[in-house]
């Protein structure tokens, strides 16, 4: 049984770091498409709408964020 635990916690492990590091690429996948929408939209107008809903959106994240650091 022990064996099988030590089995189980390894994939555990494993799976943990899968998500921390599918996570990380998603923020910075979705980091770059802001800066790129955030740039396009000072040339294109119909951008701003959507500059504006990411802005949001990531100041929402940073809060968020933020809120558990403040409290320690």
């Amino acid at each position: 049984m022990t064996e099988i635990n030590t089995l189980v916690q390894q994939l555990s492990s494993k799976i943990d770091d899968t998500r921390l590091a599918v996570g990380v690429e998603a923020i910075s996948g979705a980091s770059d498409v802001y800066t790129y929408v955030k740039a396009a939209a000072t040339k294109t107008p119909g951008l701003k709408p959507v500059a504006d809903q990411l802005a949001a959106r990531f100041q929402h994240a940073t809060a968020v964020k933020a809120a558990p650091a403040a409290s320690k």
